[in-house]
């Protein structure tokens, strides 16, 4: 997994990325276009109003997918964000 390019005070305190994606969804574009109240006429990114991630369709698989972005950081036992212990923290 790649990590960001400017170092994040996370990262720089001891943390590791564990997860650059906080939920995914992927389902048939029938029922997402049913989801969104929107058609996906052709294969590509569609901005669905009010989702924080973009909504891609493969129309030839017939598949959409979902990815909201969140960066998942796990600390280490003696170098927890504020000194206390590590814990996963969602930033």
């Amino acid at each position: 997994m790649s990590e960001p390019l400017a170092p994040s005070p996370h990262l720089t305190r001891g943390g590791k990325t564990l997860a650059a994606s906080s939920l995914v969804m992927t389902g048939l574009s029938p029922s997402g276009e049913s989801w969104t109240d929107m058609v996906f006429p052709e294969t590509g990114a569609y901005v669905v109003p009010d989702d924080l991630g973009l909504v891609d369709i493969d129309r030839a698989k017939d598949i959409g997918t979902y990815i909201e972005a969140g960066v998942w950081v796990q600390y280490p036992e003696a170098a927890g964000p504020l000194g206390g212990p590590g814990r996963v923290l969602d930033g």
